[in-house]
């Protein structure tokens, strides 16, 4: 899995120096691709467009999420709040927010909020991480098999 963040400036076919994510067109990942490939070398063969609604159903059919915590976390921008450590399992909308959270902070030792150093590169960490653990779930739910899905 390749992320790339989404305020990354890059040439756009047709369009100059943009943000990558000014490449992205709904339902048409050719602009994008394109923009990929001339910007990094990478061809893209196949895409997965999921919107907001379809990732929150795919939480909750897998009957939610657990990711662990070593503190206490939260984003006051998107709701999230963590109140204590260890494994928290995310429902669909509360998934949503944690995965888009651009303002995640952890409490400190010294019982301060700290806001996470790594920005954006943090988010597509836990985004990343959250995927892997989505599709472990539904492995052992079984939706590899077409029948159970």
């Amino acid at each position: 899995m390749l992320s790339f963040p989404r305020d990354l400036w890059v040439q756009v076919a047709g369009h100059g120096k943009q943000r990558i994510n000014t490449a992205y067109v709904p339902n048409d990942y050719s602009l994008l691709a394109q923009t990929i490939y001339d910007n990094f070398g990478i061809t893209v063969d196949h895409y997965i467009q999921v919107d907001f609604c379809a990732f929150k159903r795919i939480v909750d059919a897998v009957g939610g999420v657990a990711v662990p915590f070593d503190t206490p976390v939260r984003d006051r921008n998107v709701g999230i709040d963590i109140t204590a450590p260890g494994c928290h399992t995310f429902s669909g909308d509360e998934a949503l927010a944690y995965v888009r959270s651009r303002h995640l902070e952890s409490l400190a030792a010294d019982g301060t909020w700290k806001a996470d150093p790594t920005a954006d590169f943090g988010r597509i960490a836990r985004q990343q991480d959250f995927l892997r653990r989505v599709l472990a779930r539904a492995t052992e739910a079984g939706l590899g098999d077409p029948a159970v899905a």
